[in-house]
């Protein structure tokens, strides 16, 4: 049965002196336990609790992992709720999953927020006040300051008040809510950042849970919640992960409060984003493969919602179902996802994206699911990937796995770098050639580093600062030979970089040809990033690196070019690593100093079994008309490939 919590009043305690007061409705009620399952609104009684029960504990740091995890996907698409026209019903329907579903640090949370400190995911945590004054706080970065405005980091208050009896926790839940309602009116708030994209679309949803408990003033929050959503939808703008979450919220807010014309907004929004953000392929224009499978899970509660709310889905969201077998090529051989542009070597799971197939197969080394279809991969979100296989000839850890970014960088997309051209590469069960990671978001020289080109596997010039062009890739092909990958990239004004990279499935190495052409003469860098743990040597015309398992060999041939490495730098920044959000650790950085208005640098890159000497390993080269004529031998045998950007040829 459902029952209307208009006139709940049993959890709301005038005595609690820090919460502001509201008007209590008439009737009594006892208390109850909400349960936001996909059956729709629960309500059970239970025992009460003291009031000040949980006051006493002390404030226990929960970890959050390495970004905001949008939590496990629905278990049934098409959840089965009540047929109704109970606003609580469907506010319930949008309070389900993710963040805005129970959690395992619930209890901790709530006690610590009733004990004044307030966790805002992996951001930070902040002293949260009696009477809060809803402005940036020095404990939190510049997206916790954002996401203080977007209220999820308050629900445990309510998840765990409502399911232990606690009416203390229940009422400071509403009492922070309503309170930052009146001291944020849209024309006034207390930071300018109350009102952006993420913050408005996550902390919309989160009324929408107000709404389905038991709200003192339910006609209050209803019209504020609207008037949110109206705010928002003059102010959508961009394509990107945050505007598809403020459309999302705008649903969830025409939906929870029974407005059509708001509810079908949010609707057309998120089409709108969604056709732009999710290629017809399945890969996603975010970047960011964690922000890939982010969009992907948000995508599908979103679609969860929708259907909660009796309302068709959107064709463009659809496309989403594709996104599991872009996201299972972008897997590496440790079954973590590259850390690309704003990400972290998370490791998948086939929670990730439920279902079998591709992704499952990655995500447990080939324990379930089907083979992908192909080794090498093209994705107009601009992600190259190739695999030299899965696991059928040689152990699924020990494989070679590479990437390639193709896309425009962090000025066209919110949580890209300026990692156009960039290689990134595992074999042999270690991680060889490193993208940098995400670092975190803040404003300082550090973060502009780790955007910067300087920070990526591919060519940085001095002196210049990059534009943000978009790449074009003008070779993409594979056989049982090889990959060959071209690509253009007018990363700089006055500049053409034009990267060829052809990966030898025979030898199982890389060569990489970079042609730089300048309008004047001057210095550029090929950067190569490693394992925090290596140690580089160079000799002449090569570098090698040396610590536990695996390691990788780096030859230059034919133009001469000055190497250096560097760890720890900051004047300028140079080697770094973040596996983490917020970690900075040093890391050595290869760069190979060479000289314009033009030039063609050669590099071998060469992956080492745990225990192979570089001395095993060399190189000749070439410069030809096309390109390059390159001789690599790899243990006593030679492999001689005539490499240019739209063809590699084998010779004997």
């Amino acid at each position: 049965m459902i029952v209307s919590t208009v006139g709940i009043v049993g959890l709301v305690s005038r005595t609690v002196r820090e919460l502001v007061r509201v008007k209590r409705p008439r009737g009594v009620v006892a208390a109850v336990c909400l349960s936001l399952t996909a059956t729709g609104l629960a309500l059970a009684p239970v025992a009460p609790a003291s009031a000040n029960s949980a006051a006493a504990d002390p404030v226990v740091e929960i970890s959050d992992g390495t970004e905001i995890d949008p939590g496990p996907l629905p278990q049934d698409s098409v959840p089965s709720l009540p047929q109704t026209r109970s606003t609580p019903a469907k506010a319930a329907s949008q309070c389900q999953y993710g963040m805005f579903a129970s959690a395992a640090a619930d209890d901790v949370d709530a006690t610590n927020i009733m004990r004044g400190y307030a966790r805002v995911a992996q951001y930070g945590t902040f002293r949260l006040k009696k009477n809060p004054s809803w402005r940036y706080t020095s404990a939190l970065d510049n997206s916790g300051n954002g996401n203080m405005h977007a209220l999820f980091w308050m629900l445990p208050l309510l998840r765990v008040g409502l399911r232990t009896g606690n009416q203390a926790m229940v009422k400071r839940f509403y009492a922070l809510m309503f309170d930052w309602i009146k001291d944020n009116p849209p024309k006034r708030p207390r930071q300018s950042d109350a009102y952006g994209q993420i913050e408005s679309g996550w902390r919309m949803t989160t009324m929408a849970c107000g709404l389905a408990g038991p709200a003192p003033n339910r006609k209050k929050l209803k019209d504020a919640l609207r008037t949110q959503a109206k705010v928002a939808a003059k102010r959508w703008s961009n394509v990107n992960n945050v505007s598809f979450i403020q459309a999302g919220g705008i649903f969830s807010a025409g939906c929870a409060t029974g407005d059509k014309k708001l509810r079908n907004k949010g609707l057309t929004l998120m089409a709108r984003n969604t056709s732009k953000m999710i290629a017809a392929d399945g890969s996603v224009r975010e970047g960011s493969l964690i922000y890939s499978r982010n969009t992907y899970k948000w995508t599908q509660q979103q679609i969860a919602r929708i259907r909660g709310c009796g309302v068709r889905v959107p064709a463009e969201l659809l496309r989403a179902d594709r996104t599991p077998d872009f996201l299972a090529h972008s897997i590496r051989p440790d079954r973590r996802y590259e850390a690309l542009g704003d990400g972290t070597p998370a490791k998948s799971s086939t929670a990730d994206a439920p279902g079998g197939g591709a992704f499952a197969y990655m995500a447990t080394k080939g324990a379930e699911g089907t083979v992908p279809s192909k080794p090498y991969s093209s994705w107009s979100a601009g992600f190259i990937f190739g695999h030299s296989g899965f696991g059928q000839s040689r152990p699924f850890g020990d494989e070679t796995y590479y990437s390639v970014r193709t896309g425009p960088g962090h000025a066209t997309e919110y949580h890209a770098h300026s990692d156009a051209g960039a290689l990134t590469m595992a074999s042999k069960g270690s991680q060889l050639l490193y993208d940098t990671g995400q670092y975190k978001y803040v404003r300082d020289a550090a973060s502009a580093f780790i955007y910067s080109r300087a920070a990526h596997n591919n060519v940085s010039l001095d002196g210049r600062s990059a534009s943000a062009p978009r790449p074009t890739v003008v070779t993409s092909q594979s056989s049982s030979d090889g990959d060959l990958t071209s690509v253009v990239d007018p990363a700089y004004v006055g500049t053409q970089l034009q990267r060829t990279i052809w990966y030898d499935r025979v030898g199982d190495y890389f060569i990489v040809v970079d042609d730089v052409s300048m309008d004047r003469v001057g210095t550029f860098y090929l950067n190569w990033n490693f394992e925090r743990d290596r140690m580089v040597t160079i000799d002449g015309q090569s570098a090698s690196t040396s610590g536990p398992g695996a390691n990788v060999s780096v030859i230059n041939v034919a133009s001469p070019v000055s190497y250096s490495v560097g760890a720890g730098q900051k004047s300028p920044y140079r080697g770094w690593s973040s596996e983490a959000y917020g970690e900075l650790v040093p890391a050595p950085s290869l760069r190979a100093h060479a000289w314009g208005p033009a030039n063609r640098i050669v590099s071998v890159i060469v992956p080492r079994a745990s225990g192979v000497e570089p001395s095993t390993v060399s190189a000749t080269g070439t410069i030809t008309a096309a390109g390059a004529q390159v001789d690599t031998t790899i243990g006593g045998t030679t492999y001689r490939i005539d490499l240019s950007p739209t063809g590699a040829v084998r010779l004997p």
